[in-house]
């Protein structure tokens, strides 16, 4: 029986887990940014039009 490893903040694990978590992050407020972004122009194209 080993005891469970416990991870450094230098360990390589936690290093790619961070950056795999902060490129999820990214990428969610990179999508999130552009569905806002191509609502307001419909919403500006919708308005206009009326």
């Amino acid at each position: 029986m080993t005891p469970p490893r416990l991870t450094l903040p230098g360990d390589p694990e936690t290093v790619t887990l961070r950056r795999s978590t902060l490129a999820l992050l990214v990428g969610l407020v990179i999508a999130l940014a552009t569905l806002f972004a191509l609502s307001l122009a419909v919403l500006i194209h919708i308005t206009r039009c009326r």
